[in-house]
């Protein structure tokens, strides 16, 4: 579905789930309520949304760092013929909820965060241990510093060029 086929109703409903989540019993109906919809044309009309790809999922969405987990964007450098395995080697990673294949040359980039007691740049090592990447950005933040500095863009670190 394209941005343009939401129709308004969709357009509210898609922010009130980002937005005013209501946690109790029956919170389609309360969602419903505010829109002028029943429970049932609400669920209805987020099912239509997922099976669409207008929403990918519905869950919480935590604040990591006040939990004490570590998190960081990376950028890799995959060659194409390899970025299928790399993927499919990134998702397996439970810190890694979702990434996106970009066309640049850092062509796969994801979010990692580690919890409490883990070792970011280790976690980080896993993938271009495996020779997965040629290349790999990590944000500053994690202390990669050691690893080299980019001129490219300043706060980021050069993890591997494989």
């Amino acid at each position: 579905m394209k941005e343009g086929k939401l129709d308004h109703t969709d357009r509210g409903l898609l922010n009130l789930l980002q937005a005013d989540f209501p946690l109790i019993r029956q919170p389609f109906a309360e969602l419903g309520a505010s829109l002028g919809l029943y429970e049932g044309e609400v669920i209805e009309r987020i099912g239509r949304l997922k099976r669409t790809q207008v929403i990918r999922d519905i869950g919480p969405v935590f604040d990591s760092r006040s939990l004490g987990y570590q998190s960081t964007l990376v950028a890799m450098c995959i060659p194409e013929e390899r970025l299928e395995r790399a993927v499919r080697i990134v998702n397996e990673h439970p810190g890694v909820s979702h990434n996106y294949a970009r066309s640049d040359t850092f062509n796969l980039w994801f979010t990692l965060a580690v919890p409490p007691g883990d070792d970011l740049r280790r976690s980080c090592r896993h993938w271009w241990l495996g020779s997965v990447p040629r290349r790999c950005w990590i944000c500053r933040r994690c202390g990669s510093s050691s690893w080299g500095s980019s001129s490219m863009w300043p706060g980021a670190a050069v993890l591997a060029a494989v």
